[in-house]
């Protein structure tokens, strides 16, 4: 409450500042570092689409930290580990950090154990390091146009399991 309530001033209150709000709580009522570091990826995105690009970098910051502690502490399900571990790497590369990112993609291309989802984030690994690119805002539709389209929620309701089991 102490860290919150000052920044509230009577404005309304941006969605990416809401979900920083939520990721401090989170923290403080001890979620892992995985749950923090999808909290904090959403308000990165937030960030981004409110055109927060300051805000937006320093809150994809925080998602990394917290991923790169969830995969140290093993707290990532194998049935995320992939995803995980490449959505560190394109963090990185979208902060700007190359080596980190293909530091990160090459050990999507290492982990060996079966899972469904470990071809498409090889594969997908691989092409970010040969040819990177954003996925999101690429095509015919913008990103607002995915949004309003449901995509981006389709996408988040994936992302953040964790959100779905307790709605």
């Amino acid at each position: 409450r102490e860290r919150i309530t000052p920044l509230l001033d009577g404005r309304p209150v941006p969605p990416w500042r809401r979900w920083e709000f939520y990721a401090w709580i989170r923290e403080a009522v001890g979620a892992n570092a995985l749950e923090l570091g999808e909290t904090y990826l959403v308000a990165s995105q937030c960030a981004r689409l409110g055109q927060e690009p300051w805000k937006e970098e320093n809150l994809r910051r925080n998602a990394i930290a917290h991923f790169e502690r969830a995969v140290d502490r093993v707290e990532v399900p194998a049935d995320s580990l992939y995803k995980i571990t490449y959505l560190t790497g394109e963090l990185f590369r979208r902060s700007g950090d190359a080596s980190k990112a293909r530091e990160w993609f090459e050990k999507v291309g290492k982990l060996d154990f079966k899972h469904a989802t470990r071809k498409f984030f090889q594969d997908l690994s691989r092409r970010q390091m040969e040819a990177p690119r954003d996925m999101i805002g690429e095509g015919t539709k913008s990103e607002e146009e995915l949004i309003r389209g449901g995509a981006l929620s389709r996408f988040l309701s994936r992302l953040l399991p964790w959100k779905n089991k307790r709605s």
